[in-house]
C-alpha cells in the first residue's frame, strides 16, 4: 500500500513521515462545504485509485448550514470542483481524520482565493 497512508470511510491514518515538501495532483470530484473537498489520485500517486478527504489549511468557512456557508460552498465548488488540484500536505491530519494541506487550482492558492472573496470566516494556527 505504500508508505504514505492508509483510507477507510474517507479517514485517513496518516504516516507521520509525509510533510510539505512533496505535493500531489488529485481529481477533485465532490466539495464538501467551503473549505473541504474530495479528491480522487491520478493512479500515478499512489497503488490504484483511492479517494481521501482535504481541508484546506489555515482558513475556517462559515459553515455550510448558513447563507454565507452556502455561498462559500459555491465559490469553492466553482473554482475546483471537476478539476485536476495540487495538494501540498501540512503534515498534519485535523480531528476528523481529513488532511490538512494546501490546495492550488490553476497555479493559485485555493484558500487565499477565498480570503479575496471574503469567504474566510477566520484564520486558523
Amino acid at each position: 500500500m505504500g508508505n504514505c497512508f492508509l483510507s477507510y470511510n474517507h479517514k485517513s491514518i496518516v504516516n507521520p513521515e509525509r510533510n510539505a515538501t512533496k505535493s500531489y495532483v488529485g481529481y477533485c470530484y465532490e466539495v464538501v462545504d467551503g473549505d473541504t473537498i474530495k479528491v480522487v489520485w491520478k493512479p500515478s500517486v499512489f497503488s490504484g485509485r483511492r479517494k481521501d478527504v482535504i481541508r484546506l489549511f489555515h482558513i475556517d468557512c462559515p459553515e455550510k448550514n448558513t447563507v454565507e456557508g452556502q455561498s462559500a460552498m459555491k465559490h469553492t465548488h466553482n473554482l475546483c470542483y471537476k478539476k485536476y488540484v495540487k495538494i501540498i500536505p501540512s503534515g498534519k491530519n485535523e480531528k476528523y481524520g481529513r488532511w490538512l494541506a494546501l490546495v492550488q487550482v490553476n497555479g493559485k492558492d485555493l484558500s487565499t482565493l477565498l480570503k479575496q472573496a471574503n469567504h474566510v470566516k477566520g484564520v486558523v494556527k
